[in-house]
């Protein structure tokens, strides 16, 4: 049913694409911002594969965007998009501000040499417990484990360790069953629990990391501070990358501002932007805004999809998530099609349905 409903996506795009619908829709959205969310930039898979291997693009396909948006629209800075919402000065149009998250290796060595080449700002959200360090988080591990032994024998340890859970499995909802895994890991599981049952399965399976792949997986802060210095700009995304909502006051707290002061260090300069981990709705609270505003961040990033304006939440914008696809899609995907898609098809399943009662 999955690959059904992405067929027809693309199938809609394409149709709208090629009837010159993208713009329309670029004209009705002159006047909103995109934040545009990226995360990879390369040519091969890791093994520690992130929640969605398409979030890593290819070299080519980022330099093609990046090209096209430097002559397309008007790229401005977090700090500008911040600026212009606090003072209600209305955006140029086709305005759009380009981030990375989680601080990827492969953002320095691929992506950092197309944004000079274009003269192009961007911001860079770091997830600070790994760089420089041999530590990657549990999502890292989980997603080597399937690419090493495999998603069933995890699956099969899981339902060993956690009776209770082989139910919930298939009522999560998600696209796959690796999602689904992921996502009773990441809200179902104490991050304790979770720590000690992957590495016993490590154990278990004499699974062994090679240093090596660690090392490059993540930026370094000398890799940074050159970044910095060339005009990348930076911002906190936690020290271990957890979902903030599921914290307490304290530990939450300790996550943002361990991070923040990390990075104020290192780069020997203020740092006001941060991102959300997962970034739904589910991920960050009114508590977690609160500990922002206190400690003088200007604005958080979410991945809830979509455009902001001029009253937007500066503690909850809105994103585009970009992926890995055929560049007519990018140019229909940061004008909003997937959702004014998804608009057409809750409307006709709504009309359809009346008329069968």
């Amino acid at each position: 049913m999955g690959n059904l409903k992405k067929a027809i996506n693309r199938f809609m795009s394409l149709f709208f694409y090629c009837s010159g619908f993208y713009y329309i829709l670029k004209f009705i959205n002159r006047k909103k911002i995109r934040v545009l969310m990226y995360h990879g930039v390369d040519e091969r898979q890791t093994d520690f594969i992130l929640d969605d291997p398409t979030l890593v693009i290819s070299t080519k396909n980022f330099e093609e965007q990046i090209k096209y948006l430097s002559k397309s629209y008007n790229i401005i800075s977090t700090h500008d998009l911040v600026a212009h919402i606090k003072n209600k000065i209305s955006f140029p149009l086709n305005s759009v501000v380009i981030t990375f998250d989680d601080g990827l290796k492969n953002n320095f060595i691929n992506a950092f040499p197309i944004l000079q080449k274009y003269n192009v700002k961007a911001t860079i959200f770091l997830t600070t417990d790994y760089i420089d360090t041999l530590k990657i988080n549990w999502s890292n591990k989980f997603y080597y484990f399937i690419n090493k032994i495999g998603l069933n024998e995890f699956v099969e340890e899981f339902e060993r360790e956690f009776p209770a859970y082989p139910n919930l499995i298939e009522k999560i909802g998600h696209k796959n069953l690796t999602e689904n895994m992921n996502f009773i890991l990441k809200y179902k599981i104490d991050e304790n629990i979770r720590e000690k049952f992957i590495q016993r399965l490590y154990d278990k399976f004499g699974i062994k990391i090679n240093k090596e792949e660690i090392k490059h997986l993540y930026l370094s802060w000398k890799e940074i501070k050159k970044m910095a210095d060339a005009g990348i700009s930076f911002g906190s995304h936690t020290s271990t990358h957890p979902v903030l909502s599921l914290l307490d006051y304290e530990k939450a707290e300790k996550e943002i501002i361990d991070s923040k002061k990390n990075i104020e260090v290192k780069l020997d300069k203020k740092i006001h932007l941060f991102a959300y981990p997962y970034g739904n709705k589910d991920s960050f609270n009114s508590n977690i805004k609160k500990i922002l505003a206190g400690y003088n961040f200007l604005c958080a990033v979410s991945t809830i999809e979509g455009f902001n304006n001029l009253n937007s939440d500066l503690y909850e914008l809105k994103r585009i998530s970009i992926v890995d696809e055929p560049f007519y899609y990018f140019k229909l995907r940061i004008e909003g099609l997937e959702g004014f898609i998804e608009k057409i098809q809750h409307k006709a399943y709504r009309y359809f349905k009346r008329r069968r009662y």
